[in-house]
């Protein structure tokens, strides 16, 4: 999946919490994109991931975005878990 930036990414999604947390419980439907929210919290100048929220987009719209306290991505697959959020994110993925 392509990360692109964009300002416009938090406007299209309905996140459920904590769904990547635990893969069981995926929503994923064939044909639409996942959405992923992380936020993150900063432990002296350690970033580490504080929460992941995701769902599927309500358009086609969607961009990544990420700042210096959260990123939104987006993923085109259906292998949207854990494995492909360590890939587009900086900090390790935290269960």
């Amino acid at each position: 999946a392509s990360i692109v930036e964009s300002t416009i990414c938090h406007k299209c999604t309905r996140c459920t919490s904590d769904w990547c947390r635990y893969p069981g419980s995926r929503q994923y439907e064939e044909g639409q994109e996942c959405f992923f929210e992380i936020r993150y919290t900063y432990y002296g100048n350690k970033q580490i991931v504080d929460y992941v929220n995701a769902g599927a987009l309500s358009d086609s719209s969607c961009y990544s975005f990420s700042t210096s306290s959260y990123a939104y991505l987006c993923c085109g697959q259906d292998y949207c878990n854990e494995d492909w959020l360590s890939e587009h994110i900086a900090t390790p993925y935290i269960g």
